[in-house]
């Protein structure tokens, strides 16, 4: 998976879920902003900017690779449709479980 590849499977357009008149109306008019990625900073950094660094998993073995950019759609696909199904909170704390995972050690 390469950085061609970023938006293959994300539908910015239709979310996994149902969007009520209200979220088509807040989704107008945040399209209607100028560079909407760039003017919402995540912890600083502006959406389209860790899109960028999460273009290319091609240094990754296939399973992680297919997995970390099927994360990214979801994310992706929640955070526009206002967290919906699932809380922001929620997300970062299952992804603080992964990362202890990752750090964990073996104990015999």
């Amino acid at each position: 998976i390469g950085a061609a590849d970023i938006g293959d499977g994300f539908n910015a357009d239709d979310p996994p879920f149902a969007l009520t008149d209200e979220d088509n109306a807040k989704r107008e008019k945040r399209a209607g902003k100028k560079n909407t990625e760039e003017s919402e900073p995540v912890d600083g950094v502006p959406t389209g900017e860790l899109l960028a660094k999460l273009a290319d998993f091609s240094d990754y073995p296939a399973d992680l690779a297919e997995a970390f950019e099927s994360l990214k759609v979801a994310l992706l696909n929640h955070k526009l449709g206002g967290w919906k199904d699932v809380t922001q909170p929620q997300v970062l704390q299952k992804l603080d479980t992964f990362r202890a995972l990752v750090c964990s050690v073996e104990r015999d």
